[in-house]
Formats: C-alpha cells, structure tokens, sequence
C-alpha cells in the first residue's frame, strides 16, 4: 500500500467519523420541530434512526475499511447518488412542510455538501480496495 492509498484511507475514515456527528444534529433539529404531542414517538423514532447510523457505520467501516472490500462500497456510492439527485428536488417540492423546522435550509446545504464528500471519498476508496484486492 503506497503513501496515496493510506492518504484515501484516512480522509475515508475521518469523513466516516464526522458524519456520525452531522447524522446527530439532523436529527435532533428534525425532532425539534416535532408538535409535543407527536415528540414521544418521533424521540423513538430518532433513537431508531441514531442506533442505525451507528450501526450503518460499523458495518461499512468493518467491510471497507478493515477488509478490503468494494461490493458495500458499490451500493453505497449508487444509492448515495440517488440521494444527492433527489436533494434539490424533495427540497424545492417539500420545502413549506419543513419551514417550521429550525435551520432546515442550512441543513439540508450540510447534508448536500456532506453527500458530495462522501461520492468523492467512496469512489476514491473503492478504487483503493479494488487495487489491492487485485495485489492478493
């Protein structure tokens, strides 16, 4: 493994680190717009939602980071393109539904911006893995 692949390794690892933080956030500024009739169900709701981000990252560092592997990466990178398609547009038909929601623009920019981080650094880590599953 040369100095580039440990590089990609690492901004692949640090980016997978700091979206669990972003994933929180979200979703605390979603259930903060919640009526309080609605809030104990949407709080275990979010708990579910939390518990599968962690559980999301665990698996995808296990199978991409730790062993080598490109199928997981594969289906992440095409179904985070789908989402990064469908952001402007679930953004520019849904927007008056959210408007209650604190600093949801901004969120949805985080998360746009996140998402396109993400393409940059999968693609660039499925490349890695694709090489050195062809070194073995």
């Amino acid at each position: 493994m040369n100095e580039s692949d440990k590089r990609v390794r690492k901004q692949f690892l640090t980016m997978l680190i700091a979206s669990i933080p972003v994933s929180f956030v979200s979703m605390a500024l979603s259930l903060s717009s919640i009526p309080a009739e609605l809030s104990a169900p949407a709080v275990y709701g979010g708990v579910f939602a939390l518990l599968a981000v962690l559980i999301f990252s665990f698996v995808i560092y296990r199978c991409a980071y730790k062993k080598p592997g490109t199928n997981l990466l594969t289906f992440f990178l095409v179904s985070s393109t789908i989402g990064l398609i469908l952001t402007p547009i679930l953004y520019i038909n849904q927007k008056q539904s959210f408007m209650n929601m604190p600093y949801y623009s901004v969120s949805v920019l985080v998360g746009f911006v996140m998402n396109i981080l993400w393409l940059i650094v999968l693609w660039n880590m499925r490349k890695v893995n694709k090489r050195l599953q062809t070194v073995k």
